[in-house]
């Protein structure tokens, strides 16, 4: 689940032509948004995409010069050879109608996140793949401009998170604590994965993933996941 761009569409929300990227996560997209609902919907389409379905959404997205943006967005589900997926186009109705920004509830609970320190993601599980951030983002991950859509997760110890989803799938819920490298600004970063079912229909793709600085750096050599409900810190 990535997202392949053209400039213009870069250049949409402020992004100059050298810095352009033909490869994006959806956290990238989603993480420009002050305001948007169709995240589950549009990830529904796009995991499991039905031809000519179609996909729409609002979204208010932040400009690089700091104002808003008020873009439409409208999908439709490809599954001819070479277009699996979802074809999207959006477009600036700032002129017609101003942006949704978010309610005090939700600039609450954002805030509350904010405040524990809770890093919060969702991956596609089995290609390793950030689809978004819940919460603040740690500095200490280098998940914007990556060369890949999977690239944030060391392929190494990417199985961490197919293997949570596997047993997921099989019934079982109980969430898996893992130890694996994150793309950092500089190097690998060794991190605490916390792995948990996603709720809804997408969990049988998605996982909900809590992450924190690996608080033991001698495992740094050899990051593996450990049993599940354990602590990464054990043994």
């Amino acid at each position: 689940m990535s997202i392949a761009q053209t400039l213009e569409a870069s250049m949409m929300s402020g992004v100059e032509p050298e810095d352009h990227v033909p490869t994006r996560t959806p956290a990238e997209y989603i993480a420009k948004s002050v305001k948007f609902d169709g995240s589950a919907s549009l990830f529904e389409l796009a995991l499991d995409p039905v031809h000519g379905r179609a996909w729409e959404s609002p979204m208010s997205v932040l400009h690089a010069d700091a104002h808003i943006m008020n873009w439409h967005c409208w999908g439709k589900g490809r599954t001819d050879s070479g277009n699996i997926g979802i074809r999207l186009l959006w477009h600036d109705v700032t002129d017609t109608r101003a942006p949704e920004t978010p309610t005090l509830h939700e600039l609450g609970m954002q805030q509350s996140l904010k405040a524990s320190g809770v890093h919060a993601a969702v991956f596609e599980a089995d290609r390793a793949i950030l689809a978004m951030w819940l919460a603040e983002t740690p500095a200490w991950v280098q998940w914007r401009n990556v060369a890949g859509a999977n690239d944030v997760v060391h392929p190494d110890d990417a199985h961490v998170l197919s293997e949570a989803l596997k047993s997921f799938r099989s019934g079982d819920v109980v969430p898996h604590a893992a130890v694996a490298r994150l793309r950092g600004v500089c190097d690998w970063v060794l991190a605490d994965l916390h792995i948990q079912p996603y709720p809804g229909p997408l969990g049988d793709k998605l996982v909900l993933v809590h992450v924190d600085a690996a608080a033991r750096d001698d495992m740094r050599d050899n990051p593996s996941p450990t049993r599940p409900g354990a602590s990464s810190g054990d043994g």
